[in-house]
Parts: C-alpha cells; structure tokens; sequence
C-alpha cells in the first residue's frame, strides 16, 4: 500500500526544442540537411523555418497520467506541479528552478534529498554556441 511517485521535468517548449537540437547537433544538422557555414543568425531562421516544428516536442508526464487514468490538471504549488490519485503522486518539476530541486523533493518526501547534476548544457563544447543560438533565437521570434 506503499505510494507510488513519478517525477519529471517541464521545459518551455522553445527551450526543450533548441536544447534537443544541440543534445544531438551533428546528427540533427545532417537529418534537417542544414547547409554548412551558416552565421548563428542563418543557423535560427533555417530551424526556425525548417526544423523547430519538426523536432520531438514528447511530454512523458502527459503519457504515464494517462496511463494511470488520471485527468484534470496538476495543482500548481510556484515551483512545481503536483498530483495525486490514489497511492500514485505525480511531480512535475520546472527546469528553471534546477537549483532548488534539492529542496523542493526534501519537503514533498520528508527528508533529504541530494540532486547530482549531471548533463548540464553548460558543461559541453558547444555552450557557447548553444547559448548564442538561444539569444538570437528569442531576440528574433520571441
């Protein structure tokens, strides 16, 4: 009779979009034939026009609630969202507050919680450029 939790992450869509884009670049410049030596300005109006409605747009937490037959919406409590049917909980964390998810699944469970960052865009060769792209990006279509 023990609760069951499932907890995942909300990313702006834009942002989950442009992140996917750079988590696997040279194969999605191949798979969206994005011409070579493009400035970082080309490079955006191309996904823009060419890619950013083509790249996966999933939402795993939709899936599993539906999976449970769970409906309606999350409660929303600032930093995150929550859900509960039964014994399952259902935690939406938002990726912005990346440094506070110490926190916030400490005081949902009871206890400590410890997070190990791992995968972080800006521990990767091309954050410069990722962070570029995200400046244009917004500057222009936002």
């Amino acid at each position: 009779n023990e609760k069951a939790y499932f907890i995942d992450v909300y990313r702006n869509a834009t942002d989950r979009k442009i992140s996917s884009y750079f988590q696997n670049l040279e194969h999605n410049r191949k798979e969206f034939k994005v011409p070579n030596n493009l400035t970082i300005e080309e490079e955006v109006d191309y996904f823009q026009m060419h890619i950013y409605h083509n790249i996966e747009n999933y939402e795993s937490m939709s899936e599993v609630m539906k999976h449970y037959g769970v409906r309606g919406v999350m409660e929303y409590k600032g930093d995150y969202w929550i859900k509960q049917r039964d014994k399952y909980i259902f935690i939406k964390l938002r990726f912005d507050k990346i440094s506070k998810w110490n926190k916030i699944l400490s005081d949902i469970f009871g206890r400590e919680i410890i997070i190990k960052n791992a995968n972080l865009s800006c521990e990767k060769d091309y954050y410069p450029e990722y962070l570029a792209f995200k400046q244009v990006f917004y500057q222009k279509y936002r």
